[in-house]
Formats: C-alpha cells, sequence, structure tokens
C-alpha cells in the first residue's frame, strides 16, 4: 500500500517543477557591432564590443586584435601594452558593458579578431561583425573597361578635366583612337592629343592591355554637349549619352531624331544588335547606325 504524500513532500515536489521551469541561463557573450556599408578612406569608425550576460561572474576580460592596416586613433580606455591589441578587463560581479574604440584606414576589406574570457569559462572568439570594407575616397563617377586590342567605345557625360583622347584613355605612343565621321564618309586623322572626347561620339581604341579607366564627369551645369549630326546612306559612329542602358527601341526613340535599320557593336569584331526590343545599348559602349534619313543624336539623354 502506497504511503499518502506528506505536506513536506508535496512543497519538495513544488519546488523542483518551479526549478525545472525556469529557463537556462544565458551564457555570457560580446558580440561586435561595425558600422554597415563601405566606409570611406580616412573615415573615423566607431566600433563597438557589447559584453552582456556577465551579471555575477566574478571577473571578465576583452582581448581585440586590430587589423593591420587600421589605426586606433581612439582607444576607448583600453590597455595598450600589447601591440595590435585593445584590451578591457572588469572584476568583482562585472556588469553588463558596451566598449568603443574608433580607427581609420585606406581601402580595404579588414577582418577583425579577437577573443573574451569570464571566470569559470573558456576563452571564446567575439561574436557578431567579424569585416568592413573601407572604399577609396577618391572613387570616379564612371569607370570605363577597355579590353586589349580594339573597343569600341563612349563617354556618357561631358568629362571634367583633360579631354582630349590621348588623356582620357590613357594611351602611349604605340596606341591608338580612330573616329568615323559618317557625313563626310571617312576616318579621322586627328592626333588622339588633339581629339577631344565627347559625348554621343564612338571612338575605336586600341590598347595593348586591359584597362580601367576612373573618368570624372563635369559637375559645372555649363558644360553641355551638343548634338550630333546623323547622316542618312551610311554608317554612323556614335555614343551612347547615358547612364542608364536601355533596348535599342527606347533608344531610338529617346535619344535619335530620325530612322536606322541597323545596329552594331564591337566585341572581338562586329556583332549586329538585334532584335531591337531586347537588346541594350550600354553606358560606356559605341555602336554604328546605319540611317535611312538625315537626323540628330541627342548630346545628353536626361
Amino acid at each position: 500500500m502506497r504511503k499518502p504524500l506528506t505536506l513536506l513532500g508535496m512543497v519538495a515536489l513544488l519546488l523542483l517543477a518551479a526549478t525545472l521551469a525556469l529557463p537556462a541561463a544565458a551564457a555570457p557573450n560580446v558580440c561586435r557591432d561595425l558600422p554597415t556599408g563601405a566606409q570611406a578612406e580616412g573615415a573615423v569608425i566607431t566600433v563597438s564590443l557589447a559584453v552582456t550576460d556577465v551579471n555575477g561572474v566574478d571577473w571578465h576580460l576583452v582581448d581585440e586584435t586590430i587589423p593591420q592596416g587600421l589605426t586606433v586613433i581612439d582607444t576607448g580606455g583600453a590597455n595598450t601594452a600589447t601591440s595590435g591589441h585593445l584590451k578591457w578587463s572588469a572584476t568583482s560581479l562585472s556588469p553588463d558593458v558596451t566598449y568603443t574604440y574608433k580607427v581609420t584606414g585606406s581601402a580595404g576589406t579588414y577582418t577583425f579578431d579577437g577573443v573574451y574570457l569570464v571566470s569559470g569559462g573558456d576563452e571564446t572568439p567575439i561574436d557578431c561583425d567579424t569585416w568592413l570594407e573601407i572604399r577609396d575616397s577618391h572613387l570616379c563617377d564612371f569607370c570605363l573597361e577597355l579590353d586589349a586590342g580594339w573597343n569600341l567605345v563612349s563617354v556618357p557625360r561631358m568629362l571634367d578635366g583633360q579631354t582630349n583622347a590621348a588623356t582620357v584613355f590613357n594611351l602611349s605612343a604605340t596606341e591608338l583612337c580612330e573616329y568615323y565621321d559618317g557625313c563626310i564618309g571617312s576616318w579621322s586623322n586627328a592626333n588622339p592629343r588633339d581629339m577631344n572626347v565627347m559625348p554621343g561620339c564612338g571612338y575605336m581604341v586600341s590598347k595593348a592591355s586591359a584597362e580601367t579607366r576612373c573618368l570624372n564627369f563635369d559637375d559645372s551645369g555649363t558644360a553641355i554637349p551638343s548634338n550630333q549630326q546623323l547622316c542618312a546612306g551610311g554608317w554612323n559612329m556614335i555614343g551612347f549619352p547615358s547612364l542608364d542602358s536601355m533596348s535599342v527601341a527606347d533608344f531610338g526613340t529617346t535619344a535619335i531624331d530620325g530612322n536606322f535599320t541597323m545596329v552594331w557593336q564591337w566585341n572581338s569584331g562586329w556583332d549586329q544588335v538585334s532584335p531591337p526590343d531586347s537588346n541594350n545599348v550600354i553606358p560606356g559602349k559605341g555602336y554604328l547606325l546605319w540611317m535611312t534619313d538625315d537626323g540628330v543624336l541627342l548630346g545628353m539623354i536626361t
């Protein structure tokens, strides 16, 4: 026969049930917080280290390793005795706390590393954000990709600074830039140093090796490119005067006053762009148009 449960036994069971129902205590943690998105070169960047769930531990230690290439300009009260490290510590019923420090640096991608230790625990990597991107503060307005060999290219806006072809395309003495004038039916024989690079015009550029040209636009508001005359019965070498790609059909109605039947581009050889409603014309590219009547290409598409 089972013995009846005593009052003392009932209390013991209730205490056990209450203990089992309690959520497990959160483990101590250190979470690194870095700014969202790429930061500008030379900017002051604040890094935060949030120490949480350490209430009641005897002590904690945070050891942050600074990525090589970054310069600490505010240690946030950290110990700097070890080169390349920032260290914080607290003792006697350590509370939750957030440490911050400030860095700056040149363009690049930086990976952060660090560990923390609490009394009675093991060394643990710092959690959360681990990498930061810093971009060149002199980012240009437009990057023009030039392949080794011939390229048919254009610029989408009026350029700032020197606009001669030798400078814009960084031509050596053996590299070339040529332009075909469809209205007179001949290639330009101008020296690249005397050839002005303008929106709406296409240029055949020969490079010994691939290169990316970083170009800036004239933001003065006074440099408005002129429209380009297009002539019937021949090829017209044009540029694409816009920063937004569009279909050939939209380009024809938006930027060209006149009719054309064929559009060709250069991809290590001549390549027809067709059908006109499904192929984009692209900023930085040049094209050949076959005009069926005289027309005009806008110098800039807004």
